[in-house]
């Protein structure tokens, strides 16, 4: 008896919370169906970057101008105290992208530019041959 009670409420609050016709359905989904224009690729160049950049200047604190380029360092290679850091051999004491090699390590290498100081590691290698005994 309880459950032709939940059943005949149920028939009853439908057409409250169904009210959309068939048009309004069909409308809804041609504007899902429709392409969608993003912003051109000209107006990329125009992006700020929403991060900030913070460094001390004389014990103050300094907003970097959030326009400048980030700066991607691969190492590659490290031989006879020379470091092959984005496709170029460079020594201590040399610059790259304005920063100064200022310390090569076994596997890594350390760049400053003013107060900053990055580090960069080598990849770690994979075996090329590896044997298995047994």
């Amino acid at each position: 008896m309880i459950d032709k009670k939940i059943w005949f409420v149920g028939l009853l609050v439908m057409p409250l919370y169904g009210d959309l016709s068939i048009g309004q359905m069909e409308t809804m989904v041609e504007k899902i169906k429709a392409k969608r224009v993003g912003a051109a690729i000209e107006k990329h160049t125009d992006f700020v970057s929403p991060f900030v950049m913070v460094r001390k200047d004389q014990g103050k604190a300094v907003l970097e101008d959030p326009k400048s380029t980030v700066v991607v360092f691969v190492l590659g290679g490290i031989i006879n105290k020379k470091a092959f850091i984005n496709q170029k051999w460079i020594e201590v004491g040399a610059t790259i992208e304005g920063y100064t090699l200022t310390e090569i390590k076994d596997n890594s290498v350390t760049l400053t530019r003013e107060e900053r100081t990055i580090k960069v590691f080598l990849k770690k290698s994979k075996p090329i041959l590896q044997l298995n005994e047994g």
